[in-house]
């Protein structure tokens, strides 16, 4: 988000983050249902524009007679776990159906050691030779002179070599 905000000077971004973590807080998720103030404080941020034209929230607020006033932050209170509890099974729910569609759609790679492979890091790197396999997924590679390297590598980050031709 900073970096959209920062097209061109990046120099300046100390300058613009307070603004993008306002907006981070103050922008609805639908994962949680909320937005991340509202979960924190419970009650929605009041705008900086809110207070020159002021809004139906102002006025109640400014309305508030003392004695009523503790009953109104008790009953506030109450809303707020309610709505974190929420805010939390909402959660659980779209990360479960999250994992479901990662499961789903998750493709194993099967690599023997001695086949040749690429290695994904911002770029295509490679052939490298599997080396070894060192867990579920996990590999060590050597390079094709024999030079074994120091690094384990997730199999997500590798890509069978193939070569074409004769």
């Amino acid at each position: 988000m900073l970096q959209k905000m920062l097209l061109d000077s990046m120099d300046q971004w100390e300058i613009m983050l307070p603004t993008g973590l306002w907006v981070y807080r103050t922008s609805y998720k639908v994962s949680v249902g909320s937005t991340p103030f509202k979960l924190l404080y419970g009650q929605e941020a009041i705008l900086p524009f809110e207070f020159g034209v002021p809004s139906l929230r102002i006025a109640v607020r400014k309305g508030l007679v003392p004695e009523h006033s503790f009953a109104y932050k008790m009953d506030q209170l109450r809303q707020l776990d309610e709505q974190r509890y929420h805010s939390f099974l909402l959660l659980q729910e779209v990360q479960s159906r999250q994992k479901k569609w990662h499961d789903r759609n998750l493709r194993t790679k099967i690599f023997r050691p001695g086949d040749l492979v690429l290695y994904f890091h911002s770029k295509m790197i490679g052939p490298f030779r599997i080396h070894a396999m060192c867990g579920p997924g996990s590999f060590r590679l050597a390079m094709l002179a024999g030079e074994v390297l120091l690094t384990v590598i997730n199999g997500f980050k590798l890509r069978a070599y193939q070569i074409f031709g004769g």
